[in-house]
């Protein structure tokens, strides 16, 4: 996607796919947007939430924690004001305790270890 609003309109429908519990449709939109700096911070670093999500709904703990610290990392102000990477931490699995902390402080969210 060349221009910066088709690469705008595929983020937006990347956060409904995910939204609507698409993840078949998010992980296909994954493949195919590509986001540089001409993008506003505020679009890409929602873009790597929902992306995060998506790699959580599939089971990819890994991919999924290591795309919200990119996200806390390039965004840290922005991301401490958004609910989703609560939501992100609190579905992780199989990522170490110390990892989970370590993002959850990154992205301001509190922890609850059961």
């Amino acid at each position: 996607m060349p221009n910066p609003s088709g690469r705008y309109a595929a983020t937006q429908a990347m956060s409904i796919a995910v939204a609507l519990g698409d993840t078949g449709g998010a992980l296909r939109l994954m493949d195919t947007i590509r986001l540089d700096d001409t993008v506003p911070l505020a679009t890409r670093a929602r873009y790597g939430l929902d992306v995060a999500l998506t790699h959580v709904e599939c089971r990819r703990w890994d991919q999924a924690a290591d795309t919200l610290e990119k996200v806390c990392g390039m965004a840290p102000g922005w991301v401490r004001h958004q609910m989703l990477p609560g939501v992100i931490i609190s579905r992780l699995a199989g990522v170490s305790v110390a990892r989970l902390r370590a993002l959850a402080h990154a992205a301001g969210v509190p922890l609850a270890v059961r």
